[in-house]
């Protein structure tokens, strides 16, 4: 009964869209106006709607054309009644998102309809608010939109812990044009490098067993701090020294804390970096005036130390 109500449907239909351009070709109506395709666009969408609805809820090839043809439909009545604004598309581009997201809604195994559905969904909203919204914002959309999708993959597995640090750093960036807006350009760097060092402290904080996340968490955390105190005038440049100092001891913090989970993880060997990274950074505190001969001096001493391990006796086995 199903397949036959779908055939009547669409042969009447068709028999009436054939007899109206018929009519107009041998001149018997005058040209067909826009308002009549706009008519003729969203009676074909009711009628794939109709036939979706009698075929099954698991034939979704009947959702394309029917959401398709009624976000063109809408498009085309916003343009002939004189809408000339960027949203004009926005019904349009949301109508080839809206059947892959209900693809996925009706089937959640069907993951691969959400990649196409907010691709459109983000640039039917780029269009809705390019008129209104500041370019500061667009812009901050556009990366926040590219940093969601990593962060869905790592909700829906666990697993995929990777996918953490590309989610984080775009997201984090994308605040960067709205801090821009805010007249607080002089802290993006640190922000910046705050942002990088955000999802490897995000990556070990979640499983301890990614160890290693701390060094570039700590080193750039460090960088960040050094970069946020230079820029806000907290420290002055004339006292180089300190921001030198506040660098160094940072990366030997991070190194100690490795040191002290050398019971959990092979961390061990970093108490040598943290011990020579901390005694840079007092020195940079302490010898300010001569902080350009600190690097050099402690690499001789560390050639020193080297050599005197090399040719020391070594105790009979």
């Amino acid at each position: 009964m199903k397949p036959r109500l779908v055939d009547w449907l669409w042969g009447l239909g068709l028999i009436a869209l054939g007899g109206v351009l018929l009519a107009q070709s041998m001149g018997w109506i005058g040209e067909i106006q826009d308002m009549t395709w706009v008519i003729v666009m969203a009676a074909a969408s009711v009628l794939f709607f109709a036939t979706y609805f009698v075929q099954g809820r698991k034939e979704f090839g009947w959702l394309f054309p029917a959401f398709i043809l009624a976000g063109v439909a809408t498009t085309t009545y916003l343009a002939i009644s004189g809408v000339e604004e960027s949203w004009v598309a926005t019904p349009l581009l949301a109508s080839i998102a809206l059947p892959f997201l209900a693809v996925f809604l009706m089937d959640r195994s069907n993951w691969w309809a959400l990649i196409p559905a907010w691709v459109m969904l983000v640039i039917s909203a780029i269009t809705l608010l390019a008129d209104t919204a500041p370019g500061e914002f667009i812009g901050a959309l556009v990366l926040f939109s590219i940093g969601v999708p990593f962060l869905v993959v790592f909700a829906m597995n666990r697993q995929n812990w990777w996918a953490l640090i590309p989610g984080f750093v775009m997201i984090a960036i994308g605040f960067i044009p709205l801090m821009s807006s805010q007249r607080a350009n002089e802290l993006i760097g640190a922000y910046v490098l705050a942002a990088v060092a955000l999802p490897f402290l995000a990556t070990y904080l979640w499983s301890k067993d990614n160890w290693w996340a701390l060094i570039p968490a700590g080193v750039m955390g460090s960088i960040a701090l050094m970069v946020g105190l230079l820029t806000t005038g907290v420290i002055q440049d004339s006292r180089f020294g300190l921001s030198n100092a506040v660098l160094f001891l940072g990366m030997a913090a991070t190194f100690g804390i490795l040191w002290l989970r050398r019971s959990v993880h092979p961390t061990s060997w970093a108490a040598w970096p943290a011990i020579g990274l901390a005694i840079v950074g007092v020195s940079a505190l302490l010898f300010s005036g001569a902080v350009d001969y600190v690097g050099p001096v402690m690499i001789i001493l560390a050639g020193v130390l080297v050599l005197y391990f090399t040719l020391r006796p070594r105790k009979a086995v």
